[in-house]
């Protein structure tokens, strides 16, 4: 294997409630013996990674979601009181995050991490990294439109980094020599009968260009966790049950490139592994 800066980079998309099939992943990982040194996320996938990142443990990650839920966008403890009651404040939201991240600083995580967000001012990508606060990169991450309201950060307005890179392999691709990918939002086939209106049609167009977008990137990674069963799960369902059952199809579609990741570990020197 060859010596790029980083060994084992681990790539997170978004996908709201469904990302906690990331944490079913990291259960492997662990189990395993596995620690990535590089974690780039998306929205709900900045989240998972942005914890694991600062040392929280799986079992940790789960049930700060199953507590906290984010992915409601009816609740009212995180309502920032405007006309549309729809839109969540991220800077009451960041409170639930606090005691998580005690020091909150990127200088602060025991693994790299990169967390991207969509900087709405100037319609580009933007890569929160090394210093600067964690929680305020996350919300920004995860800003989703219609839900969140925009994140606020040096006078500039972020909101989901899924609208320009849902799955940020390109952020840490060409710096890792070994690159798993976690991919939490399945794709929806259609039955003929929905393409009934040319509405219908256009928005199927439209999502079929983002779905193959977004699979192409499957092809540079060197292992991807796609966990198709993830489609009868709603993106905002946050019933405890519910999140349990997602991490378990996390783990279940982890153990498919549990041989894959065997032979990354046998390559591994012995301070990337617990």
């Amino acid at each position: 294997m060859s010596r790029k800066p980083y060994r084992f980079g681990l790539v997170l998309s978004g996908g709201g409630a469904k990302a906690l099939a990331h944490v079913g992943v990291l259960r492997l990982l662990e189990e395993m013996g596995l620690r990535p040194d590089l974690i780039a996320g998306t929205s709900a996938g900045s989240i998972v990674g942005a914890m694991y990142a600062y040392g929280i443990k799986p079992a940790s990650i789960q049930s700060f979601f199953e507590v906290t839920p984010l992915f409601h966008w009816g609740n009212r403890r995180f309502l920032n009181g405007r006309s549309f009651n729809g839109i969540l404040d991220p800077h009451i939201i960041r409170r639930v995050f606090e005691p998580y991240f005690p020091v909150d600083d990127f200088s602060k995580t025991e693994i790299e991490l990169k967390v991207v967000a969509t900087d709405m001012q100037a319609a580009k990508e933007r890569v929160f990294e090394k210093r600067g606060s964690i929680i305020d990169a996350v919300l920004a991450s995860s800003a989703y439109p219609f839900v969140f309201a925009p994140m606020e950060i040096d006078g500039v307005l972020y909101s989901d980094g899924g609208i320009l890179n849902h799955f940020p392999v390109s952020t840490i691709r060409a710096c890792c020599d070994f690159l798993l990918g976690v991919y939490v939002s399945p794709i929806r086939q259609y039955e003929k009968q929905e393409l009934n209106s040319v509405q219908s049609v256009v928005l199927r167009a439209m999502s079929i260009q983002g779905d193959k977008a977004e699979l192409d990137k499957f092809e540079d990674c060197d292992a991807v966790v796609f966990p198709q069963d993830l489609i009868k799960y709603n993106t905002f369902n946050t019933e405890q049950g519910v999140l349990r059952e997602i991490v378990e199809v996390g783990y279940q579609e982890a153990l498919k490139v549990k041989p894959t990741l065997e032979a990354l570990k046998t390559q591994l020197e012995p301070d990337f592994q617990f």
